[in-house]
């Protein structure tokens, strides 16, 4: 799915709204997204383009799911973390400690990033693509995924690029794959049956507390496993999990009638296997 797309992308001419902060935001409607932007219009046409080739891959991995919600969602892309945060304050919501996200107050949804052209395009990529999933599972699928799930997925797709033309996923940073091997090797993985369960409120207050770290590193490299071990082979598992997931299944249950097995130790032992010596640094072979 390339992501070199029309300038035609933009389907209507941006016309100016008012914005609860007092901004003067215009509003430009893609595909999928409705995005409201004080910034640059070649700044905007960047963000719709890489967001619609990102959207396009959520949806090729969760092309199994059916979609409850076809309309254009509201994105929010503010010129500077000043004007992210006041917009963000104005919906009620303290925004002090974060870079981008999806929010979820009253009968409005929407992600709300800022650009910046000294943090640069990197920056608001990744935050893109992680929010965005958030956004993607709640606004397209309807999903309530656990924490770990929904965060594992995200980090998932932050981790994703752009290689000729197509948004690729399954990248593992070296540094992070030998953290990860350091901490099997020392016995400090937080349990699967702790991560499985964790609380999101737990979660909440680790984040607050700067103590989160392994939580999503864990969360990603579960989720890595699952997508890409031994050829794909629990793929097929993972995905069935999901839906038992969305169909409000208990977590505990739905991994054990996906997976055939209330073994996590099992699960977990061959979790570790592949972080210690199949995990292949940087992108994977399928």
């Amino acid at each position: 799915m390339s992501l070199i797309v029309a300038s035609a992308l933009l389907l209507c001419t941006p016309h100016v709204v008012r914005a609860q902060a007092g901004l003067d935001l215009r509003e430009y409607k893609t595909k999928n997204y409705t995005i409201h932007s004080d910034c640059d219009p070649a700044v905007v046409e960047q963000a719709a383009r890489h967001m619609e080739g990102v959207n396009a891959e959520y949806s090729r991995r969760m092309r199994s799911f059916p979609v409850k919600n076809r309309n254009p969602v509201n994105v929010y892309l503010l010129n500077g973390r000043q004007r992210y945060l006041e917009l963000l304050a104005s919906k009620g919501i303290n925004g002090a400690g974060s870079g981008g996200m999806f929010f979820i107050s009253g009968s409005e949804q929407a992600l709300v990033v800022y650009f910046s052209e000294q943090e640069g395009y990197q920056r608001l990529w990744d935050v893109m693509e992680h929010e965005g999933f958030h956004q993607f599972a709640r606004q397209r699928l309807g999903f309530n995924l656990p924490t770990w799930l929904n965060e594992g997925i995200a980090e998932y797709f932050e981790r994703g690029d752009v290689h000729q033309g197509e948004f690729r996923t399954g990248y593992a940073d070296p540094d992070e794959v030998e953290y990860l091997r350091r901490q099997v090797r020392e016995d400090r993985m937080i349990p699967l049956e702790t991560l499985l369960t964790l609380d999101g409120r737990v979660w909440n207050a680790a984040v607050a507390a700067g103590g989160a770290f392994d939580n999503y590193l864990q969360s990603w490299a579960t989720v890595q496993f699952f997508v890409h071990a031994e050829d794909g082979r629990y793929q097929p598992y993972f995905l069935e999990f999901i839906r038992q997931i969305a169909r409000g299944v208990d977590t505990q249950d739905a991994f054990r009638q996906a997976f055939k097995t209330d073994n996590l130790g099992l699960v977990e032992s061959r979790i570790h296997k592949y972080l210690e010596r199949d995990l292949r640094q940087g992108w994977p072979s399928r």
